[in-house]
Parts: C-alpha cells; sequence; structure tokens
C-alpha cells in the first residue's frame, strides 16, 4: 500500500494542530481556526525532542536551532525546516491525517495516494464518537469475563444519540449526571456536562449540534480520581503494541491541560498503585484491551490514544474508554521526549496561552530565579532532572502558546 505516511520508522514531522478541526469539516476547503494556527507555529519546536524524527517543519528554524543550542536537554539529531517539499528520503509523519492536509501536501508538490485519501476518510468515520460509543460495551465485556481482572471494577456507559428525545432518555438512564459530545471534536472541546435537568443553553447547544453533526455522544457523568491514557500504535493492520501510558489533566470543561511526569509514569505506575493491581493484572488488563482493539480495528495502522478514566465510588473503579483518538497526542510526545524525573521528583509538563508575554516573561524569570532553571541530575539511559524550570519551545515575538516541564521535589 503506497503511502507518504509513516508509522514508526524515522520521519519528517509536521504538527497540523488544525487536524481535529479539519476532520469535522469533513473536507479539503476548511480553512484552520486562529488558534489551530497559532498551535502549528508556536509548539512545533516539540517535534524537535522527538528522538523518532529526523525534520521537522517550522516556520522559525534559525530560532529553533538557536533554542536547542541553548537548551540543557541533549541535542538532538533532528533538523528544522521551513519548506514543505518532497523528500523520498524521508517519510511523512503528522499529527494527523485528513483531507486538509492531503491538499495542503499537494499544493507543495508531494503526491497523495489513493491510499493516502482511503486512510483520511477511514480516520474520519473512526474519529466520530458513534464508533467509540458503540466499541464500549463489547470492551466491557471483555475485560469483565477475564478471570485474572475479577477483582478489579470496570465502569462506563455512553449512549449516541441521533433526536433530542434520545438525548432525554440517555440523561434520564444516567440520573441526571450526562457529559455530551460533539461527535467530532477533540482534547475536551466540544462538550457540555449536565447535570439535573437540561437547561435552555444546553438544549440549544444539542439541538444545534444534532443538526449541523447527526448527533451526539452522551456519556454518565462520574465523580473522578485521575485522567488517564493508554498510548498505543499499529504499525501492522490492526496488529497494536502499547508504546506507554500517559498521566494527564485537564480543565473543569474538560480541556487538556496538561501532563504528569514521574519515574513510573510511563508505566503508569500511580494508576495502578490506586487501584491496588499487580502486576499480573496489570498485564491481564493490557492483553485484553491489545486484543479487542484488534478484533474492532482488524485493518487500522497508526497511532492511536485511548483516554480512561479512574471513578470515585465505594471501589475505584476503571473507565476503559472515554476517548478514542486517532492521531499522535501530547501524551505521546512527552513520552517521546526522553526527559524524566529523577527519583523524588514530579515534573509537569505545561502548554500555556500567553495573553500578556511580559508579565509572562516575568513572571518565568521570577520562577527560574527561585528554582533554577532545570539541569540534568543524571544520565541512565534517559534524561533525569531533579528540580526546576524546563522550556521546551521558545518564546519569540509573537508568540501566544508556550510548552515547558516544572520539576518539583515531592514532599
Amino acid at each position: 500500500m503506497k503511502t507518504l505516511f509513516s508509522v514508526s520508522a524515522p520521519a519528517f514531522g509536521l504538527f497540523n494542530a488544525s487536524h481535529d478541526e479539519a476532520l469535522e469539516a469533513g473536507d479539503a476547503s476548511y480553512t484552520p481556526s486562529s488558534a489551530a494556527r497559532l498551535i502549528s507555529r508556536d509548539l512545533s519546536m516539540l517535534l524537535y525532542w522527538d528522538r523518532s524524527l529526523r525534520s521537522f517543519y517550522t516556520e522559525h528554524p534559525e530560532e529553533c536551532r538557536e533554542f536547542a543550542r541553548r537548551s540543557s536537554l541533549l541535542v538532538r539529531d533532528c533538523e528544522p525546516v521551513s519548506a514543505l517539499r518532497p523528500d523520498a528520503s524521508l517519510p511523512l509523519r503528522p499529527w494527523g491525517v485528513d483531507r486538509y492536509l492531503l491538499s495542503r501536501l499537494a499544493e507543495a508538490g508531494f503526491s497523495p495516494s489513493p491510499e493516502d485519501y482511503r486512510r483520511a476518510s477511514e480516520l474520519r468515520g473512526l474519529q466520530h464518537r458513534s464508533f467509540s460509543s458503540a466499541f464500549l460495551p463489547s470492551l466491557l465485556e471483555h475485560l469483565r469475563e477475564e478471570p485474572r481482572l475479577g477483582r478489579i471494577a470496570f465502569t462506563g456507559e455512553s449512549v449516541f444519540a441521533a433526536d433530542m428525545g434520545a438525548v432525554e432518555r440517555a440523561l434520564c438512564r444516567f440520573d441526571g449526571r450526562m457529559m455530551m459530545k460533539l461527535p467530532l471534536s477533540g482534547s475536551g472541546r466540544g462538550t457540555r456536562c449536565v447535570t439535573g435537568e437540561m437547561g435552555e443553553k444546553e438544549r440549544q447547544w444539542a439541538e444545534a449540534s444534532i443538526e449541523r453533526q447527526g448527533g451526539l455522544e452522551c456519556q454518565r457523568l462520574y465523580d473522578k480520581e485521575a485522567d488517564f491514557a493508554m498510548e498505543l500504535c499499529a504499525d501492522e493492520p490492526g496488529k497494536f503494541r502499547l508504546t506507554g501510558y500517559s498521566e494527564f489533566y485537564t480543565s473543569k470543561g474538560g480541556t487538556y491541560s496538561g501532563n504528569f511526569l514521574s519515574q513510573g509514569s510511563l508505566q503508569g505506575r500511580e494508576i495502578y498503585n490506586a487501584l491496588g493491581a499487580t502486576d499480573d493484572e496489570k498485564a491481564a488488563f493490557e492483553e485484553v484491551m491489545l486484543r479487542s482493539l484488534g478484533k474492532a480495528l482488524p485493518d487500522y495502522i497508526g497511532p492511536l490514544g485511548i483516554d480512561m478514566m479512574l471513578c470515585k465510588g465505594e471501589k475505584t473503579a476503571v473507565f476503559p474508554l472515554v476517548e478514542m483518538n486517532f492521531r499522535r497526542t501530547m501524551g505521546m510526545i512527552v513520552n517521546s521526549l526522553g526527559i524524566h524525573p529523577d527519583a523524588g521528583t514530579t515534573g509537569y509538563f505545561r502548554v500555556v496561552h500567553i495573553k500578556d508575554m511580559a508579565l509572562y516573561k516575568r513572571q518565568t524569570e521570577e520562577y527560574s530565579k527561585a528554582f533554577f532553571l532545570a539541569k540534568s541530575a543524571s544520565f541512565i539511559g534517559d534524561e533525569r532532572y531533579l528540580q526546576g524550570l524546563l522550556p521546551l519551545t521558545p518564546l519569540l515575538e509573537g508568540t501566544q502558546f508556550h510548552a515547558y516541564i516544572i520539576f518539583r521535589r515531592d514532599g
């Protein structure tokens, strides 16, 4: 199958943050929002730290080179370039594949194949929340039937509603506590929380959403203990492998805010400790997830991030399929950095929206004076940090989004 894109080989990175929007639009004539353009521009440097990439696209290659030279991180073998042009030596690895991206590449001289267009259409169908909503019951059944997981509680309810009557029935079924989600949206956007009766604003939003996108996913609303994700990749059709876990945090509205990093976060250690799960139970959970995904997605090739949740109750329970992302995720980016806290330290990866650059610079300078810029504490396979501020993207004139890690000593 001829394709421009690579799943796992060394590749050329492209941070098209417009991907989720482009899927929602559904055609190549879509115009990215200002926020998507700014995020792609300002955070492109994150790709430099990905050890699987050999080059990446950025609007500011010289500034990225200078930033890398001054960083306390190890230099990567990754070249920033400011032009999108065909290069037979490196396949592409974008944030996500969609028809808008294919049109952009075609304009730059690339030759997307019929397989690339087929894949873009397939991804849009898979990303539609009607797919994950239909998959959840069978996944829960497989997990609950696994004898080795008898001590672990699993939960989760979802209904895909095609009309307001179905939305009302779901709210009743979920005891007046429900999260409504647009079929095509990501990173916490396009959601509304309902507790009790549905207000006029929520009703108008739901009606407009159903008219525009043909339905809504309705999930039972749980009291959350922690957000986490399994990060996966299928190198061959339906053959999934686990690349790591990510532990993240969101705003009250559900928007992604950042990731936690610890010595065990890549292995999901804190999550399994909270469940009181043994190594055998952890292995069983991973086996069932990989097997279930292979059956549900026998033809899929590419990255997949599955957002999950620990839910409070008489017993902590796992909601194993809050959301599916058939693209790269921030958790994958964080895991690919090869940056880990030292023992007794927690790292907080953050992406912030800068509204006042002068104020933001003063705040980061004050923090750096108090805690110093983070310096590598040891080199044991990966780079480990003890305490301090570690910028990951440059601050330039006009920058509105910035990424960094703060390392803090525990206790």
